[in-house]
């Protein structure tokens, strides 16, 4: 059944490669209820190209080629899942359940940023009184001094001559 399943369908007469032969095996093994349909199993390969789809699988550069035929089996997998289960190949929409939220109750998110508000907040209020701590000590300094005090408008060396 799996060389006929390649020979026989349309356009794949020269399919007889290793990787497609390998993919057909993995799709027979794993779906027995296709191919126990019969011809309609064989006529399901007439609309899959099995040479151009491992050319453009090869094209890609994106599998080694000793699991081209384990990718291949999935891409056919899926093709035929569309054509024996139409129903079976559509995803179906979740839609996310609604939860009214209640008085009060904030997002997460914002809680997040809230507790990023008052970090920052807190930091800043730390850097200020850090600096107002740095402010008082040279002010303190400054009354301190020995330094002798220049009269106003006076250059240094008038107020050297006055001393």
């Amino acid at each position: 059944m799996l060389i006929r399943t390649i020979i026989e369908s349309e356009g794949n007469e020269q399919a007889l490669v290793e990787p497609v032969v390998s993919a057909v095996s993995f799709v027979m093994v794993r779906h027995r209820d296709w191919t126990n349909k019969g011809l309609a199993w064989i006529e399901a390969f007439d609309s899959l190209p099995l040479l151009q789809i491992v050319e453009t699988m090869r094209g890609l550069n994106l599998f080694k080629e000793e699991s081209l035929a384990h990718y291949l089996s999935m891409v056919l997998s899926n093709k035929l899942l569309k054509l024996f289960n139409p129903d079976a190949a559509k995803v179906p929409e979740v839609k996310r359940p609604y939860r009214r939220r209640l008085p009060g109750e904030t997002p997460a998110k914002k809680i997040r940023i809230g507790k990023r508000a008052e970090w920052l907040a807190a930091k800043a209020a730390k850097g200020e009184a850090r600096a107002a701590a740095k402010r008082s000590v040279s002010l303190d300094l400054k009354q301190c001094s020995t330094a002798p005090k220049r009269s106003p408008g006076v250059s240094g060396r008038e107020n050297a001559q006055r001393r």
